[in-house]
């Protein structure tokens, strides 16, 4: 190969590179601009109120959310580990932890209904439904993005095209776990 080809190749896999890193911030940052309207609309309702929770509300029990973030960490910490050591293995601890996740948030869900929370109850309820749920929307977004990602680690593929992927899902993975604890800090703790 002619040393000028070769080097016109690694500047387009650089461009490549920054350019999927540049669309990934995009969307990244689109997602903190929805996330970031509900976090205000909640705040401004929750300041305004003159008791919190609302009247005839009570607080909502912390079990299945606190099982939510214990799992979406150990996901987000497997994912971190996948980075590193690239084993599948971690990466399928990850996934699994993923879908714990998603099933801490229907057991969260079915509680709430138990209480007597609907998304028809008041704000406070509704605000929490609105909440899990575009999160929920998102994990299961990014819980097919871990699924291409386990089919495409053993077949044969562009090893910088891959890297942008691993790199683009755990910026994506690890941004609604950071969401999520937002959400359990604000909604189910404070």
């Amino acid at each position: 190969m002619v040393p000028e080809m070769a080097g016109e190749i690694l500047v387009e896999k650089e461009a490549r590179v920054h350019a999927s890193g540049l669309a990934m911030t995009i969307v990244l940052i689109s997602f903190s601009m929805l996330f970031a309207t509900m976090f205000m609309g909640y705040f401004l309702f929750r300041v305004n109120a003159p008791v919190w929770p609302p009247l005839g509300m009570e607080k909502i029990n912390v079990f299945w959310p606190t099982i939510s973030t214990v799992t979406i960490l150990i996901s987000s910490l497997f994912y971190i580990l996948f980075e590193k050591k690239r084993t599948l293995g971690h990466l399928y601890i990850c996934s699994a932890f993923g879908v714990i996740f998603m099933i801490s948030q229907l057991n969260l869900w079915g509680f709430l209904k138990t209480e007597g929370y609907y998304l028809s109850t008041g704000i406070y309820a509704s605000l929490i439904y609105s909440f899990t749920w575009t999160h929920a929307a998102h994990i299961i977004l990014a819980l097919v993005l871990l699924g291409y990602v386990i089919f495409k680690v053993n077949r044969p593929h562009d090893k910088v095209r891959f890297e942008i992927i691993i790199n683009s899902v755990g910026k994506f993975w690890h941004f609604l776990g950071l969401v999520w604890i937002l959400m359990y800090l604000t909604l189910f703790i404070f």
